[in-house]
């Protein structure tokens, strides 16, 4: 059920994630995301490994380097002594490896007595007790219903700071853009096979045959920050920037139902040689039946055709449609 957020925390978050924390202008905001993960894998008893703690303890060194420079950054470095001693305490109740969260203590003990950081008890328990509270705690309850468990679902409405799902700005004319990906994104069995699918093709384009080869990457990108992301709206430019003529372009409104379309179209080409390849059938084909019928010899015959999309006319005088 987590094979896919582990494999997020374990390809962007450890490796890439973890070491800007030694960038001033996004310290803050990453830091978030890191509790965001570090906390929530705590529920599941996920395993720091030496490697992953040793980065960690590194990232503690260039900080406390910095500390001496400037108030600012022994603000991060506090801040960061918090995560540290929050992820400890957390992870040693079950760890395998208790003599390096020990050691990350030792070292944040240190760095308090250094730096004058010291925490009060009623500090320190009122700081973990936040912490477990970013615990993924994911019920039998909270996984009920018909469809398949949709982990992202549940983490969206029990560990969101606002528990509130996200939006996609507009960035000029671009609204057809915005109903179609969130209708898209709100599709569970959808975005869910499309962010497993990063295990597969990840940032490689060699699988994908067409020319605007990033629509799928960047379709997984704003799927995963729509999950992850505490601001109100994402921004949708670098997706937009890779999709085929005319809608990458702000020029002009476009149709949604038409920019669905070759956005169906550029996906199923890119899916060909993956494990999703029949993806957009499964969820969202049809089938509609043709008949044609002699009125005479009452003789005929019937064609089978897959549609993705049907138009319904309505009479603007039906009083029924507003119940529609």
């Amino acid at each position: 059920m987590y094979d896919y957020l582990i494999y997020i925390f374990q390809t962007i978050i450890t490796p890439y994630l973890l070491p800007k924390l030694k960038v001033k202008r996004c310290f803050e905001s990453n830091l978030r995301i890191c509790k965001f993960f570090f906390f929530g894998f705590a529920g599941i008893e996920y395993n720091l490994n030496e490697v992953l703690i040793g980065n960690m303890l590194s990232n503690l060194k260039f900080l406390s380097i910095s500390a001496y420079k400037s108030k600012e950054s022994k603000l991060f470095l506090a801040q960061y002594l918090d995560f540290l001693e929050c992820v400890a305490t957390l992870y040693e109740r079950f760890a395998t490896e208790k003599e390096w969260l020990a050691k990350i203590k030792q070292y944040v003990n240190e760095m308090r007595r250094e730096f004058d950081l010291i925490l009060k008890d009623t500090d320190r328990t009122k700081m973990i007790k936040q912490a477990e509270n970013q615990i993924w705690n994911i019920t039998p309850e909270d996984l009920a219903g018909n469809i398949k468990p949709s982990v992202t679902d549940t983490l969206l409405m029990k560990y969101r700071q606002d528990e509130k799902y996200k939006g996609i700005m507009n960035i000029g004319n671009t609204c057809y853009l915005a109903s179609t990906m969130q209708s898209l994104f709100m599709t569970v069995h959808f975005r869910e096979r499309l962010i497993d699918l990063m295990k597969e093709v990840g940032t490689s384009s060699k699988s994908m045959s067409i020319e605007k080869s990033n629509v799928l990457k960047e379709t997984q990108n704003m799927f995963y920050e729509l999950i992850s992301t505490q601001k109100q709206a994402v921004d949708p430019g670098k997706f937009k920037a890779v999709l085929p003529s005319p809608f990458d372009s702000s020029k002009l409104e476009q149709d949604a139902m038409e920019f669905l379309q070759e956005y169906f179209d550029c996906i199923e080409q890119q899916l060909k040689n993956t494990k999703q390849k029949n993806l957009i059938d499964e969820l969202f084909a049809g089938e509609i039946k043709t008949i044609l019928e002699c009125q005479e010899c009452h003789k005929g015959s019937s064609q089978n055709e897959k549609f993705l999309n049907m138009s319904l006319a309505f009479d603007e005088d039906d009083h029924n449609n507003d119940q529609i």
